[in-house]
């Protein structure tokens, strides 16, 4: 009896414990919006987050709305330490896309921008904004820019910011120069931030197993104890 008991007790331990942890495996944080992909490598240790790269690509066409403006290039990028102020430089119709991405965590993160385009003699450029953006007025929820365009030919441009717990953004990918590589030529934005793993919690199978597994084990100690007692 002594033996069963010890191992059904080895037993419920032992699937309690990968319950928890397939539990938090299954849990997906994606954070955005736009039916983008999420690749997240392994852990590099158990004392801090994993590196998560979150990847949106598009095409800037000739159907793409436009704004009314864009800002200047002064080669400054904002930084999680040092941001920018809205300083435009150009009025004009510039077309562009947009794409939302909300960070995932109760944490603030510092994330990693960058725009890469396909087109090597297309000039593309960024910005990013807090919670919407406005086309007429491009200054209004402005956060953050690279102080750069992607230039011919083209480089990646990249920035990073301080993203508040569950803060969304908007991300603004538009044309320079509206030369006829730029329309109709793709680019990539990844972003990149040491994002906190969730929490793992039982879902509702979890904590049915959790319960009968209990209820089994209740019963094994209470019989161990009524056999103990009889022997007596």
């Amino acid at each position: 009896m002594n033996y069963n008991f010890r191992l059904l007790s080895f037993v419920f331990v032992f699937l309690c414990s990968f319950l928890v942890i397939s539990e938090g495996i299954a849990q997906t944080d994606t954070g955005m919006t736009d039916g983008n992909i999420v690749v997240n490598p392994m852990r590099p240790s158990a004392l801090m987050p994993p590196m998560q790269s979150f990847t949106f690509s598009g095409t800037i066409t000739a159907a793409s709305p436009t704004k009314s403006a864009r800002l200047n290039r002064n080669a400054v990028a904002s930084t999680c330490e040092v941001p920018k102020i809205c300083d435009i430089f150009s009025t004009d119709a510039f077309p562009y896309n947009q794409h939302s991405f909300t960070n995932p965590s109760s944490e603030s993160v510092c994330i990693e921008v960058i725009l890469s385009t396909l087109c090597t003699e297309g000039n593309v450029g960024f910005d990013i904004y807090d919670g919407s953006f406005d086309p007429s007025n491009i200054c209004t929820n402005y956060l953050a820019d690279p102080g750069l365009s992607s230039g011919v030919p083209a480089v990646d441009v990249m920035l990073s910011y301080e993203l508040a717990p569950s803060q969304t953004i908007v991300i603004v990918v538009f044309d320079v120069n509206q030369a006829t590589c730029e329309i109709g030529g793709g680019y990539e934005l990844a972003i990149n931030g040491m994002f906190p793993a969730a929490v793992p919690t039982l879902g509702q199978w979890g904590l049915i197993i959790l319960g009968i597994l209990l209820a089994i084990f209740g019963v094994v100690a209470i019989k161990s104890r009524q056999f103990t007692f009889n022997k007596a």
